[in-house]
């Protein structure tokens, strides 16, 4: 039997080529499993909450949907500008070469998941650090860490949970690792307080969350949330 072109297929090939960015926690080798979980839902507008590298709102994009991507910092907006709501520019291969340079790694060795601190450099060239603080006694003259509750342990739990209260009138689907703080089953009991079919799906993914030898926890797997 040969591979059945589907529009869920189509849409992670085109997906596929989409910038590869390391960025913590990036969704980019999830994208055939949502594929098939959005063209599931055959839904026609979608929020990507916490967009980061773009790569999932890219996605909806290629599968006709209308999408709003956000996020707390803003240099991800930037790249959803450049990479989602971009229909006609393009670089040049000698542009992008410039622009990109050799590889690099600036990841810290401490507060290994705080993404103010991984991706100050692009955060404030995202604004030409206008109104940002840099901490001038850091070597890498970092910026200050500015204020989530999605940061905290003591606060995570009722952050998502207005967040799911909010969107209650729409179909919801997280993408989470099994390390993350809460656990699966408090993210499950959270959205079935706003949602009566939650299906729980575990991907067979594993990413890390550091690249130094130091990092802790660095293997996780995937679970898929997908709450009517």
């Amino acid at each position: 039997m040969g591979v059945v072109d589907t529009p869920a297929s189509q849409a992670a090939n085109r997906a596929g080529a989409f910038p590869r960015l390391r960025y913590m926690g990036s969704k980019y080798r999830l994208i055939p499993h949502l594929a098939a979980v959005f063209t599931e839902l055959a839904g026609r507008t979608a929020l990507d909450a916490f967009s980061g590298s773009g790569v999932v709102s890219y996605l909806f994009k290629a599968l006709g949907y209308r999408v709003t991507a956000n996020d707390f910092l803003t240099f991800p907006s930037v790249i959803a500008q450049a990479t989602v709501v971009n229909q006609d520019t393009t670089l040049a291969p000698g542009d992008v070469e410039r622009i990109c340079g050799p590889a690099a790694d600036y990841a810290p060795p401490r507060d290994d998941n705080c993404y103010i601190k991984r991706y100050h450099f692009l955060e404030g060239l995202s604004v030409y650090w206008r109104g940002q603080q840099v901490m001038e006694n850091t070597q890498t003259r970092k910026l200050a860490k500015r204020y989530t509750p999605f940061s905290y342990t003591r606060t995570a739990t009722n952050a998502l949970r207005r967040t799911f209260r909010q969107f209650s009138e729409s179909a919801i689907v997280l993408s989470y690792s099994s390390n993350a703080v809460p656990d699966a089953a408090a993210i499950e009991a959270l959205l079935r307080e706003v949602k009566d079919d939650v299906d729980v799906r575990l991907v067979d993914h594993t990413y890390t969350f550091g690249t130094h030898a130091s990092a802790h926890r660095r293997a996780a797997s995937e679970y898929l949330f997908i709450a009517r």
